[in-house]
């Protein structure tokens, strides 16, 4: 009988000094004390590891320490400590009328749960900060990892509609996948990103600055990945969010390029040129586009409405040069275009053999002798005008593609057969590398 009196009183003892550590706890925590309040705290909940009323108290205690730490820059797994706690008070609290009453009557009492989103929030923008100054994929990781618990805290803050955040913060996780990028984690940038997308999500009511980064980043990481489903899955919608981005028609020249598809690549072009007539860019990269196609395919390609082609671009470098006179690509590519339609057309007249003596072969190859003439005549004020702009520059940079126009002209005076001509753009040629040194 003693015994079982004994075993009774120690039983009864014990459970007043657990009650008393959770009264203790709550007193120092008023008190500022948080490393006491955490010492009681921690002893209560490893005794009654289900309590609701101490698991609770338990992530406020923590809530503050994370807080304090972050102030601090002494981050530990506080919040993290905090958050585990809270949803554990959730779950065993269910079936507790004491605490569902404790609920409805503080006003203050989920400040924890809110106060912990925006930890982790601040402690991913400080991390993503620390990142932008040291360069260093290790700091964006650590801003991946803060903002992935600053989103978990507010989902299920939301599926316990203790907040209206939304079913996705948007915000939120555009700020995941952008520090993902940053360290390097793809996996978790596409998963953020396509949440983002899938879900249309291209904004918020205050704009929808930074919100095409998703698509343009899962459109090149798809190209990337040669995944052509998705690739234009997320190319079609980031048009449809953002028809002002050029990213999405630029990646698509590059899409069409690097497979060769040539008819495509035009066809995009000409959309681009349509919708902006004046582009000094467009035109100019059309123009290229069809003259490397053009001349620098092997000979066993087929070119196809090569002469519609090269006649489109020609017109695009006229725009360019209507627009800019000085532009020296544009002028380059325009002698370009007139001295490789004089070779073209002379290669036709020596077809036509010399010996022959039917009148239509001999009107007809002397017919291509003047056209071919007149092309290159064509393309001398052209070529020029870009050597002279190139001169007055004198730029080191600029020596190559000098050098590169100075020897068309020279060609050029070959086929007229302007041999003094020839000289002089010969001595220019050699001397470029004094004359650009700066």
């Amino acid at each position: 009988m003693k015994k079982t009196i004994v075993t009774a009183i120690i039983i009864l003892i014990g459970f007043g000094i657990k009650a008393q550590d959770v009264k203790n706890a709550k007193k120092l925590f008023d008190k500022g004390d948080l490393t006491g309040a955490q010492s009681q705290v921690n002893a209560f909940v490893t005794a009654n590891p289900n309590n609701a009323e101490g698991l609770f108290l338990k992530a406020k205690i923590y809530e503050a320490i994370a807080s304090k730490e972050l102030a601090a820059g002494t981050e530990t797994d506080a919040g993290t400590i905090a958050f585990e706690n809270f949803k554990k008070g959730m779950d065993n609290s269910k079936d507790s009328k004491e605490i569902m009453i404790e609920m409805f009557k503080d006003k203050n009492f989920y400040a924890p749960l809110i106060n912990l989103y925006s930890d982790f929030y601040k402690a991913g923008l400080k991390d993503f900060n620390a990142g932008v100054a040291s360069k260093s994929p290790a700091d964006y990781g650590k801003a991946v990892a803060a903002f992935i618990m600053a989103n978990n805290v507010g989902k299920f803050a939301t599926v316990n509609k203790l907040t209206t955040l939304g079913e996705i913060d948007t915000a939120l996780v555009l700020n995941i996948g952008q520090s993902a990028i940053y360290a390097e984690n793809n996996p978790t940038a596409e998963s953020y990103f396509k949440l983002l997308a899938d879900n249309n999500i291209h904004g918020t009511r205050d704009g929808s600055s930074g919100y095409q980064l998703p698509y343009e980043w899962l459109a090149q990481y798809y190209r990337d990945n040669k995944d052509e489903v998705n690739f234009t899955k997320y190319v079609e919608k980031g048009k449809q969010y953002f028809p002002n981005d050029k990213f999405f028609d630029l990646v698509m020249l590059d899409f069409y390029r690097n497979k060769k598809e040539f008819p495509n690549l035009f066809k995009k072009y000409d959309d681009l040129i349509s919708k902006n007539p004046d582009s000094v860019n467009y035109n100019l990269s059309y123009a290229a586009e069809v003259y490397a196609y053009v001349y620098g395919s092997s000979s066993d390609t087929k070119i196809e409405n090569k002469d519609q082609l090269l006649k489109a671009a020609s017109v695009s470098v006229e725009k360019v040069i209507k627009i800019e006179p000085n532009n020296i690509k544009a002028n380059w590519l325009m002698g370009q275009y007139y001295y490789n339609i004089g070779i073209e057309t002379r290669q036709a007249a020596n077809d036509i053999k010399s010996s022959s003596k039917l009148p239509a072969d001999i009107k007809k190859k002397a017919d291509l002798n003047v056209s071919a003439k007149q092309y290159f005549n064509s393309a001398i004020p052209y070529l020029d005008k870009a050597i002279t702009e190139y001169e007055a520059t004198s730029k080191k940079s600029n020596k190559s593609s000098y050098k590169s126009v100075v020897n068309l002209a020279l060609q050029n005076y070959e086929q007229l057969v302007q041999p003094e001509k020839v000289k002089l753009y010969q001595q220019k040629y050699d001397t470029s590398d004094t004359k650009f040194v700066n």
